[in-house]
């Protein structure tokens, strides 16, 4: 399951169109600021979290130590844009 955190809604809908199209991937949610993406977490399980570094409300980075410590287990690849 993918799950999307990013205000670009034209780059999140192309995104989309790829997932949905011919692939095995499922994506689980979308979320267009920061302060959006624990709660989401929260009730939904997911295996990869594209995540914006740049969000409105609370930044990609700050999400990012959220999520691990949250889930200190699970693995976090932090790619800079």
């Amino acid at each position: 399951m993918l799950f999307i955190a990013d205000d670009h809604r034209l780059f999140v809908d192309g995104l989309r169109f790829i997932i949905n199209y011919p692939t095995d991937y499922k994506l689980a949610g979308v979320v267009h600021n920061g302060h959006e993406v624990m709660p989401f977490l929260k009730k939904q399980p997911i295996d990869v979290l594209l995540l914006d570094i740049d969000l409105p409300g609370k930044s990609g980075k700050d999400v990012a130590i959220e999520v691990k410590q949250h889930y200190p287990k699970d693995e976090l690849l932090l790619v800079k844009e």
